[in-house]
């Protein structure tokens, strides 16, 4: 075994084959002239590969278009009526909940997945307009200053022109409220109701009487309909088709676990007080409103709750408990009692006991009155509003598209593999002399602000040595502005934790996988005639999809310079054409998005899977209120959010899975001991110095290595570059420019 960086071919190994494995073994270099048939030259194509990924960009945007704009009309003319009345909202479809559910899924994977290709079509795009020209890159380096190639950079901005900028503006100002109102302009309804729940002897069931003046004087607010209430839920307490017997947990867990629909309507708790110490088989009643739901005030399930509440602030007996089971749930009677008669109401410790202030009655069991029709009728709705707004971001777009496909006639550097071949056409007298130099070395001793040209003889003898050190995949994304993404990702991954944790609270892990089981957020209920709360309710509820799109932006960015720097590594292995934009001899097509298809279709269903689950966690949804006696008060039907745990809890693994996927790449150890260029035009640049009688190199297959020849100084200095000529490997604390 010789010295780290040394090495040569296995006998019979030919390394000009790209198609054939590389078994370095530590000795001696032999590389040979790769001679390739004819059969392999490529024509050069009309167009660039960037041209036809602008054309499918294009063609998404105007499909998406056409799509929202047919059903913008569809609903203009069979809805016309229905969005008058309802403020620009027409129910278009009104079926079972469970039929609704399962057509918002396969909606909502619609609007994702068209939502995921049109952010990866203006992605790809902004990478487009902020891919310098060779002119550009020129102008950067005479001012000693090196720009972004194949990605886009901050740093490239100063030097692009202005009509690009203002694409790229647009592009991003466009997408914004696509991202925030996108996934609300199809929602679906859900229903709430009120409910009254009377604490009764078990005598009220079979009609036993009860006095009407002491029930107004509970009920009063409420009015008559309340008595009428109490005298149907008499009548058909026994009738076991409406009325369901429910155990204690089951009962409290129905009616005081805030959850928005429930499959009942009214309750009696029934409770071990006998009647005749009261002369009266109605004992009290509470009230909850759908409006109430999740009010830090509201009091009305407060039977229902594991604390004893105390509206009356009456001193409880010193034998009672104060915190509230299964077994010891008590129910109030109302008014203070003398304590002498408290002990009459307390019953066995064998039952559950509803309680307020006063004397307590034990409850014994429920009966829930099971929901009517009500409960299974739901509608989807669409708001024009909503898609008039999308409708012109889609407009915005389609101009931005054509712009690129039919404006653009220069010739961006838009991959690493087309700033190589124009290296090699026409070397850069800048970087001359500069072989060695890497993304790392340029970072580590060219600060932003210093002229990496003018100070690069300060650093010549140590730039000229090799020290033969391999790298790993992380090299690439080594820069602030890459661990500023990588944290920005971080902390947006995490912020899912948030509204999971909140709804987890709310309803329970598994109680709001289907929108048709939608639990109240604390946004809150807002009322449907407010246009500007609607707005800002869709803009909360889509808040985090506009944060998963800027996620999938930087995590793109980070994909493709990871991606680069690896490709880039394996021509100091194989010998292998250039991959340009518009291939020709032995060159090699580009990729389409930048990335090879087996990085980017893994991060854009990842992407649209986490779009979708977003969207499956926090939704608009529609609800329709119900009063006692099971009648819709379209008065009282609002727009509000809803939160899905799980669905943000798989959103919260999906975020783990591919963070996880990002930090092993980095990991990863790069091919070949040669210095990683990245994304840098200057690192590039330095390659890029061929020797006389291989200017055509870039038209072959090529690999980086040491030239042939005798040294270039006396201190044993050799030349290294891209060659399609023979080639040897670098060695150890070797000098070479």
């Amino acid at each position: 075994m010789g010295r780290r960086g040394y090495v040569e071919l296995n006998p019979g190994m030919d390394r000009d084959r790209s198609d054939a494995p590389y078994e370095p073994s530590y000795s001696t270099i032999i590389l040979a002239k790769s001679e390739v048939p004819d059969s392999e030259e490529r024509t050069k194509p009309s167009h660039p590969t960037w041209f036809w990924s602008s054309v499918a960009g294009l063609g998404l945007a105007v499909v998406v278009l056409v799509i929202n704009i047919v059903v913008f009309v569809w609903v203009r003319i069979a809805f016309s009526q229905d969005l008058t009345l309802n403020n620009n909202i027409a129910r278009v479809l009104s079926t079972s909940c469970s039929t609704t559910s399962r057509t918002m899924i396969f909606i909502e994977l619609a609007i994702n997945t068209l939502s995921t290709l049109l952010l990866t079509a203006s992605n790809n795009c902004v990478r487009l307009m902020l891919s310098p020209t060779r002119s550009e890159v020129d102008r950067a380096h005479a001012a000693g200053k090196w720009l972004c190639i194949g990605v886009p950079g901050f740093r490239n901005l100063k030097w692009i022109s202005w009509w690009r900028l203002s694409v790229c503006f647009f592009l991003f100002i466009s997408s914004i409220p696509l991202h925030l109102l996108y996934n609300s302009i199809i929602f679906s309804s859900s229903y709430a109701n009120d409910f009254m729940a009377a604490a009764v002897t078990q005598e009220f069931e079979s009609g036993a009487q009860w006095d009407p003046i002491h029930a107004m004087t509970v009920v009063g607010s409420y009015g008559q309909g309340a008595l009428d209430q109490l005298k149907i839920m008499q009548e058909n307490g026994l009738n076991f088709d409406d009325w369901e017997m429910l155990p204690n947990q089951l009962c409290m867990n129905s009616f005081g676990s805030g959850v928005i629909k429930s499959p009942y309507l009214n309750v009696m708790v029934v409770t071990t007080l006998d009647k005749e110490l009261r002369n009266d088989s109605f004992i009290n009643a509470q009230f909850h409103l759908a409006e109430d739901l999740g009010s830090p005030s509201s009091t009305d399930e407060s039977w229902f709750r594991s604390t004893r509440p105390n509206p009356d602030n009456c001193p409880y007996p010193d034998n009672v408990i104060m915190n509230q089971t299964s077994a010891n749930w008590s129910v109030p009677i109302g008014g203070c009692q003398p304590a002498t008669n408290k002990t009459n109401f307390l019953a066995s410790e064998s039952n559950f006991l509803i309680s307020m202030a006063g004397p307590f009655a034990q409850v014994r069991y429920c009966r829930a009155q099971k929901a009517s029709n009500y409960g299974t009728q739901c509608t989807i709705s669409i708001s024009a509003t909503l898609l008039i707004a999308v409708i012109a971001c889609n407009i915005f777009k389609v101009i931005c598209f054509a712009i690129v496909l039919f404006a653009r006639g220069d010739h961006p550097l838009a991959t690493v593999g087309d700033s190589i071949c124009s290296f090699m056409r026409r070397p850069d007298s800048t970087t001359s002399g500069m072989a060695l130099i890497s993304l790392s070395s340029l970072r580590e001793f060219y600060p932003r602000k210093k002229d990496f040209a003018s100070d690069f003889d300060f650093r010549l003898d140590t730039l000229h040595t090799w020290e033969g050190v391999r790298h790993k995949w992380g090299l690439g994304i080594r820069s602030p502005a890459c661990i500023l993404g990588m944290i920005f990702i971080w902390f947006a991954y995490l912020g899912t934790l948030v509204p999971m944790v909140v709804s987890w609270g709310q309803g329970g892990l598994l109680a709001s996988w289907d929108q048709d089981a939608a639990i109240a957020s604390s946004i809150g209920i807002l009322s449907r005639g407010n246009k500007s709360s609607l707005l800002s309710l869709v803009m909360a509820i889509n808040a985090p999809q506009l944060i998963v799109s800027l996620v999938y932006v930087f995590y793109t960015n980070l994909i493709v310079r990871l991606a680069t720097t690896w490709e880039y590594s394996q021509y100091g292995r194989v010998r292998q054409g250039l991959r340009v934009s518009q291939p020709s001899g032995q060159q090699r097509p580009a990729h389409l998005s930048g990335i090879a298809f087996k990085y980017n279709i893994p991060i854009w269903i990842g992407m649209m899977l986490l779009h979708w689950l977003i969207s499956r966690g926090t939704y608009l949804v529609n609800v329709k209120v119900y009063n006692i006696a099971g009648v819709e008060v379209p008065s009282r039907e609002t727009l509000s959010s809803g939160t899905s745990s799980l669905a943000l809890l798989f959103a919260f693994i999906l975020g783990t899975i591919m963070w996880i996927i990002l930090f092993g790449l980095c990991f990863r150890m790069l091919g070949e001991a040669i210095p990683i260029m990245g994304v840098s035009s200057a690192a590039i640049s330095a390659a890029c110095h061929p020797v006389e009688g291989d200017e055509d190199a870039y038209l072959k297959k090529v690999i980086y290595g040491v030239v042939p020849g005798e040294p270039l100084d006396i201190l044993g200095t050799k030349h290294t570059c891209f060659t399609s000529g023979k080639a040897e490997m670098l060695e150890i604390r070797s000098r070479y420019q």
